[in-house]
């Protein structure tokens, strides 16, 4: 049977006997026999028959080597050999078979190129793909341009009266639509009992103002009459299955009352980028809360739909100022209002009280700069592959122009192997994306789209974006290869610089980015570590919470606690109405002896006469709340920060009150030291304790031994089940809810260490290309120096300097760069880390050992080649 590989071989073999024949000829003859064998192929002819018809076109090795030796002898006179006459289209598609072909020839090189190249693409087009995503919150609504949120310059919140107000006076206000938290509560129906806490009030306006898709029900009638809801696709199923809602009752129960709302709408389920989100809406006018028609309490999330988008916002901010003042007439009261865009709000907006955590537009921007330094980095990696191959390339450029090619020719040739290498990186780095999103979505708790397809514009984008890379990755190497004079290649006497500016400025920019990289993950895994790590001021640990929902135990507080206490692995239980970790309120109140204008705003803790002693807190002055003092129920336990910022240096003389709640002077009784009632990120701020009526609990800590914790919290439940009957227990560890405060800091430490971990191995890629390209010019050097009688650990020396000189100076780049940003970095924590030299230095360490450990078998590689191999290479 005829074996066209093995025939293919033979005639080579043939080729190699002749010694005007060297291996650069040889291969470019090779590909044109292929060419002809497949075009005959093609034709319907057998491989056989297409095999001798080739090799006969082509001619014996006696003639083939004659045209060669009177190339070599050529001086200035052109030869072709053959012309190509064929149309542009079909010059393009023979220019994609040999790059195509030289892709394959060339397995090791054109896989380290590819997989360089797709690793960065692909990183650029996730982070890409995030940041698309982030800008686009909110960009779904039809008047984005024209919705601003009414918020004060501490909180995102405001009262009730505000937004009809404006409404009624500032003629640039269209409409208004006031928002808030329905707070958690049962539902049931036959079938289902669980806990929603997504649910909000809204006025009726709400379907005006905001685009949500109304898929059933009256948009302008949904919200209007009271105990009116409208509910996601998602709790419908949940509820009714693929039944229509529309018309169906929801029974809430919240503690012991019971209320059934009409289903009036039905929504599409929230977009994921949207800054609020909700699992059901209930009329406004169904809320019966204390703080409703109130001009001080800040409850309500309220958005204004202005006339147009030529409303002067500074100016109208500035009026409902003034506005506000002439409502309000406690003389103490001073807030600034400020009006967000709609479409601002998820990266620019971290006030208290927001909806939910947002995003910083400074993250944004980092990933966006780590992005691009890593494509750059697959940049770079491709000219100094290419460039560092063009040697070995040289004769068979040399030969085709003795043949006739131009030098333009040879452009497009050297161009279509980067288009066609683009386009499998595209095609790699696209289906890299899709499979990477889900665990992308799981990492940064995200929820974006998964199938790219959806995108076709960005699809688009990204792969115009990444034929304009390849391109322009490729017209250097290009120039350079198709610049060869064919005499000096021929006849040996061509000269390649080892000495190449622009590659060294390469490898040290990726050393530098790599460098930068690695610090900062040090700096950023040290800060996270210590955030997980410090002493808080209490003990979190071992801290079982819940919620009290129902008067089956707040009216019976004492004897749950009784029976709570009767297990021996419970140590302290404490009843609080709000608990550390975000829950603590800002109440106004008045201090003895000091101007309202002097009092400092400070933070609420609502608590019992356990609280301290079941948190592990220290009290440094007085004493703690004692059960058995009656007036301890109107008397405070402030932090030192609060003794501090009121200017008391004896405290326990001093007396607070709070007008607010009608709660009248009350002695200050003790002092605890300062703890983190809040994230790292904030500092310590004036802090304020008092007991309350019993009726205003709602939360149990209970402090367990670390032993039997599973039965321990079996006990618990089964207490609870004695008390209430129809609310399930639901409970969680104060640790973890503690945690939770650093989620966003905990994903952008583990995406950047998987960023500096593939800026590392691209930049590795990079410095082997260059070693590649290095050894390749220095080959006879190497063998004329060791039979002169250079060691190994010599010419290793020797070669290996150059490069550990360059990572020196990337090192000294990166770290004045890494330390600005981490510093400013830093500054967001008010509890952090100190920039010690250690870490530059461990950085700068692990980035020289990583480039050597690159380099090291290469070098020796080439020190052991036998030199009289290395003498006659070339």
């Amino acid at each position: 049977m005829f074996d066209l590989k093995k025939e293919i071989t033979n005639w080579k073999k043939t080729l190699h006997k002749n010694p005007s024949l060297e291996d650069g000829y040889i291969e470019e003859l090779e590909s044109h026999l292929r060419d002809k064998i497949e075009d005959y192929t093609n034709n319907g002819m057998s491989k056989e028959g297409a095999f001798k018809k080739a090799k006969e076109e082509i001619g014996d090795t006696e003639k083939i080597s004659e045209e060669f030796y009177m190339t070599d002898n050529l001086s200035g006179s052109k030869k072709i050999l053959w012309n190509e006459k064929s149309g542009i289209l079909i010059l393009a598609a023979n220019y994609f078979k040999i790059a195509f072909r030289m892709i394959k020839k060339h397995k090791s090189h054109s896989f380290i190129n590819i997989a360089g190249f797709a690793l960065g693409f692909t990183c650029f087009a996730l982070i890409a793909y995030f940041v698309k995503f982030q800008l686009s919150y909110d960009n779904f609504h039809v008047n984005k341009d024209n919705i601003y949120r009414l918020t004060t310059t501490k909180y995102a919140t405001v009262p009730d009266l505000w937004a009809p107000g404006l409404k009624e006076s500032f003629p640039q206000v269209r409409s208004f639509v006031r928002m808030q938290h329905f707070g958690e509560t049962l539902i049931e129906n036959k079938t289902n009992k669980f806990y929603d806490k997504d649910g909000l009030y809204a006025d009726s306006t709400f379907f005006d103002i905001f685009s949500f898709n109304l898929v059933e029900g009256n948009a302008r009638t949904a919200l209007a009459e009271p105990y009116s809801i409208v509910i996601t696709k998602q709790l419908s199923e949940k509820l009714f299955g693929k039944e229509n809602p529309l018309g169906k009752t929801i029974t809430f129960f919240d503690g012991d009352s019971k209320q059934n709302y009409k289903v009036t709408g039905l929504i599409n389920n929230i977009p994921a980028n949207s800054h609020f989100t909700f699992s059901f809406l209930v009329s406004e006018s169904t809320n019966k809360a204390w703080w409703v028609n109130n001009w001080k309490m800040h409850q309500f999330y309220s958005y204004l739909l202005l006339q147009n988008n030529n409303v002067n916002i500074k100016e109208l901010a500035t009026n409902i100022d003034t506005w506000l003042k002439g409502k309000i007439t406690d003389p103490n009261w001073n807030e600034t209002v400020r009006l967000q865009k709609l479409t601002s709000i998820h990266l620019h907006s971290h006030l208290r009280s927001e909806f939910g955590v947002n995003e910083d537009i400074s993250t944004i921007y980092l990933f966006s700069m780590i992005a691009l330094l890593i494509l750059l980095i697959a940049i770079v990696n491709y000219i100094n592959l290419t460039t560092a191959k063009a040697v070995n390339r040289a004769k068979e450029v040399a030969l085709r122009k003795t043949m006739g090619s131009k030098r333009s020719q040879l452009i497009f040739q050297f161009l279509g192997e980067t288009v066609l290498l683009s386009v499998i990186v595209f095609g790699i780095s696209m289906l890299a994306v899709e499979l990477i999103i889900p665990s992308l979505n799981n990492l940064i708790q995200l929820k974006l789209d998964q199938n790219l397809l959806n995108f076709p514009l960005f699809i688009l984008q990204l792969f115009g974006l990444i034929l304009f890379i390849g391109l322009l990755s490729g017209i250097y190497p290009a120039l350079v290869l198709s610049a060869f004079q064919p005499s000096a290649i021929l006849k040996g006497t061509a000269k390649f610089s080892s000495k190449n500016f622009l590659k060294r400025i390469l490898v040290i920019f990726q050393f530098a980015v790599t460098s930068f990289l690695i610090i900062s993950s040090f700096l950023i895994y040290k800060q996270m570590n210590y955030v997980n790590s410090k002493n808080l001021g209490f003990n979190k640990d071992h801290i079982i919470t819940f919620p009290l929902r129902s008067a089956g135990i707040t009216k019976n507080l004492d004897a749950f606690r009784n029976a709570l206490a009767a297990n021996s692995n419970i140590i302290s239980i404490s009843f609080t109405a709000n608990l550390p970790g975000g829950g603590d309120w800002g109440i106004p109140y008045q201090a003895e002896g000091k101007n309202q204008a002097d009092v400092p705003e400070a933070r609420w803790l609502v608590v019992d006469q356990n609280f301290i002693s079941t948190y592990g807190m220290k009290i440094i002055k007085g004493r703690n709340f004692n059960k058995s003092i009656e007036s301890d129920k109107n008397n405070y336990i402030i932090n030192e920060t609060e003794a501090k910022e009121l200017g008391w240096k004896n405290p326990l003389s001093k007396r607070l009150s709070i007008n607010y709640f009608n709660r009248k002077w009350g002695n200050i009784i003790g002092v605890v030291k300062d703890f983190n009632y809040r994230s790292l990120h904030k500092r310590i701020e004036p802090l304020v304790m008092f007991i309350p009526p019993d009726n205003w609990y709602s939360n149990a800590s209970i402090k367990v031994r670390g032993s039997g914790l599973s039965s321990t919290i079996s006990y618990i439940k089964r207490t609870w089940e004695k008390f209430e009957t129809r609310n399930p227990f639901t409970f969680s560890f104060l640790d973890e809810e503690f945690n939770k405060l650093y989620i966003d800091d905990q994903k952008n430490m583990e995406m950047i260490t998987m960023l500096t971990a593939i800026a590392v191995f691209i930049a590795c890629l990079g410095l082997y290309a260059m070693m590649v390209h290095t050894l390749t010019n220095r080959t006879k050097e190497i063998g004329i120096r060791k039979i002169l009688g250079a060691k190994l650990s010599s010419i290793v020396g020797l070669i290996s300097k150059e490069f550990i000189i360059l990572i020196i100076i990337a090192n000294l780049i990166a770290c004045p760069a890494a330390y600005y940003f981490l510093k400013n970095w830093l500054q967001d924590f008010a509890y952090r880390v100190s920039l010690t030299p250690l870490i530059f230095i461990a950085g700068c360490m692990i980035s020289l050992v990583v480039a050597f450990t690159t380099i090291i078998y290469k070098i020796i590689k080439a020190a052991n080649t036998n030199p009289v191999n290395s003498l006659r290479y070339e």
